[in-house]
Formats: structure tokens, sequence, C-alpha cells
């Protein structure tokens, strides 16, 4: 329910240097508030609002800092807990994974963006095990969403083929794949690396839901494409088969998680 949502700025920066992102140009270094601090007012929230309250916290990166991490884990946990969605890369441990089910963590939004590791990391993502994030979440129970880009600059139908199978053959199970387009934002590195002939849309047009880029495809075959990339993945046998698993070890998030495949199937088949 968006309108029991409620954003908590726990900090700022960030320690990541994706060539797609500003949030490392606004501050190189990730400045955190005291955990007390943040619980002290989701405290406030709760006493003023209610009960029912979902907390997004909006760092950009939530585990830059493992002891920070953990302080505000052992906080929440103490005076909560609070149910609260997250946004970590994949440089995480079981002790950490623990803390944040404890603290109320029960989903994380996590940027795979490519399905190649070299390439996450050339393109300035923390170097870092997906497969082992993916399933410390899943043994926990927390429900994980993957933040995957296509459209990228000059991909051909041939590598467009590629990725797919790639990606409906990864060795871990994230529970959701939100696919957007890459987009050079102004003020990123990727902007200062393109030209006007790369583009094939105005810049006052651009969001992540449409290509911008210059590819070897068309924008309509892109936008097919996406649907039918999210449909396959979420419906192929292997990713059921994790469905399956996770209802049957945590029986709690069995409808969550077929009113999400019901809105899949009827939003992309």
């Amino acid at each position: 329910n968006p309108t029991r949502l409620v954003v908590i700025a726990g900090s700022i920066g960030c320690k990541g240097r994706c060539d797609f992102c500003v949030s490392h140009r606004i501050c190189s270094v990730p400045l955190h508030r005291s955990p007390k601090n943040i619980v002290d007012e989701m405290v406030w929230l709760k006493q003023v609002y209610g009960p029912g309250l979902i907390f997004f916290f909006s760092n950009p990166l939530f585990n830059a800092d493992r002891e920070w991490v953990m302080a505000l884990c052992a906080e929440m946990e103490k005076r909560g807990p609070f149910p609260s969605i997250i946004m970590p890369d994949f440089c995480i441990d079981k002790k950490m994974v623990k803390a944040w089910k404890r603290a109320g963590v029960f989903l994380t939004l996590m940027g795979l963006e490519f399905v190649n590791d070299k390439m996450r990391v050339k393109r300035g993502k923390r170097a870092g095990d997906p497969a082992n994030a993916y399933n410390l979440c899943a043994e926990k129970g927390i429900i994980t969403r993957a933040f995957y880009m296509l459209g990228r600059l000059g991909m051909t139908q041939t590598d467009l083929d590629e990725e797919i199978k790639s990606l409906l053959s990864l060795p871990y199970h994230p529970d959701e794949l939100r696919i957007n387009f890459e987009v050079p934002f102004p003020g990123t590195r990727r902007a200062e690396q393109i030209t006007a002939d790369d583009i094939i849309l105005e810049q006052r047009h651009w969001t992540t839901e449409q290509p911008v880029y210059r590819t070897g495809l068309t924008a309509e075959k892109w936008q097919k494409t996406r649907r039918q990339i999210i449909h396959n993945f979420h419906f192929n046998p292997r990713q059921q088969q994790h469905y399956e698993r996770q209802i049957t070890k945590f029986p709690e998030l069995e409808n969550s998680y077929k009113n999400f495949l019901k809105e899949v199937d009827s939003m992309y088949d």
C-alpha cells in the first residue's frame, strides 16, 4: 500500500562508481545518520501515523558501511522491528542478512544490471557475488528484486539472444526481475562518453521505460522483447520451482508470490 510507505534517508553518497549513476558524484564517501537518530524518527512516525507503516531506505548503497548496518539493525530490532525495504549491493554475508531479518527487512532491491560479472565491475559496481547475495536472502525468506538494464548502446539481436539465454539460466533466483532501459542521465560518466548520434530519443522524453540508445533493434522490438523476457523469466520451470521451495519453507509468503505472479501474467503476457 503506497499510502503507508515512508521514505527514510539514512545516508547520502555512495562507495560505488557506477558510470550510469550520479550518487557518488553528490558525495563520494557515504555520510550516515546515527542509528539512534534514524530509529527515533521511525518510532515517531509510528506514533503519529499508526501501525502498518513500511519504511523504505533511500540510501543509494545500504550496506556501504558494514559496522553502521549492524548497529542500525540492532537498534531497529531492539525498538521494533520495523518492516523495511533496502537497496544493498552484493557485498553481504550471512550475519548481515540475519541482522536485516531481525530488524524487519522483508524486501531487498539489488542492481544486477548486467548478467556478466566482469561488465558489472567494469561499469563501476563494487565486486560482489550475486549468487551468494540472492541465496542468503532466500534462506531467510527475504524477497529479492533484481534490476537489469536492456537497450545498451550498440546492442544487436545476437547480443540480445545471448543475454536472454543467460538470464533464463542464472544460477540463482531473484524473486522479481525488473527490466529498465539504460539512460545516460546528465551528470553521469556515461553521459560524458556519448554523442548525439548515439541517441534516438529527445532528452525531454527520457525515462527508463523507453529505449534511448541507438541499437540494432527498433524501439517497438525492444518493448516487445522486454515484456517477453519479464514473463518468461518468472514463469520458466526453474523459477517456478524456486517459488514452490520458498512457499514450502515460508508459508507466509504464499499470497505475496501468487499475487505478484498474477500481476506479471496480466501485464506482460
